[in-house]
């Protein structure tokens, strides 16, 4: 999730930002610091080039950043990060002002500790301060518990934000169960089947 606050009419700021950070993270998707902050430096980079006396870009981001089965958050600005497990609310990064990407030449990112997904539904919320401030965690945990889908979850923080202008990114990872006992049965009844027919058909 990226905001914009420069006087160019048009979305390159965040398209530049997000193609780097997404083609980089692909290449090689480690939550290792070293790789996290080579990426930010190449963010910070394309967009510190652009910059002049009279239009400078002050860019807030969340990135969330996903591997297997742990994440991490790296913060720009004052954008914010919320993460949930079943609909509670479990932990969010810290409500300060964090470095901005692309006004400085160089850029030494903050993110989380390498933290591990629960084993129950997973839900992430990326936002502006502002909409923390007008309806807090509060409100956007009781929109995830009132939701039933992802998108329905991102419409009710719309109705509880009214005409507040504000950037926000939601994601639902559904529980993965475990495979039923009965599936485990079956599986164990057809590799047996093929053995004793291997066994049949090469004696």
């Amino acid at each position: 999730m990226i905001e914009k606050r420069s006087k160019e009419p048009e979305d390159e700021v965040e398209n530049r930002i997000a193609d780097i950070c997404t083609r980089s993270f692909l290449k090689r998707p480690a939550l290792q610091e070293g790789a996290l902050v080579s990426i930010s430096s190449f963010m910070n980079n394309a967009i510190f080039v652009k910059n002049t006396p009279g239009n400078v870009y002050k860019c807030d981001a969340a990135f969330l950043m996903l591997v297997k089965s742990h994440f991490r958050w790296l913060i720009s600005g004052t954008s914010r990060v919320l993460y949930f497990a079943d609909k509670k609310f479990k932990a969010q990064s810290e409500p300060k002002e964090y470095p901005r990407i692309g006004i400085q030449p160089s850029y030494n990112p903050e993110m989380s500790e390498v933290i591990k997904l629960e084993k129950a539904e997973n839900a992430f919320f990326l936002c502006s301060k502002v909409l923390i401030d007008k309806i807090g965690v509060q409100g956007i945990e009781k929109a995830l518990g009132e939701a039933s889908s992802q998108d329905d979850w991102m419409r009710r923080v719309e109705e509880m934000a009214g005409d507040l202008e504000y950037a926000a990114q939601a994601l639902i990872l559904p529980d993965k169960k475990k495979m039923p006992i009965t599936n485990l049965i079956i599986i164990g009844l057809l590799v047996l089947i093929v053995i004793l027919l291997l066994i049949f058909i090469f004696k």
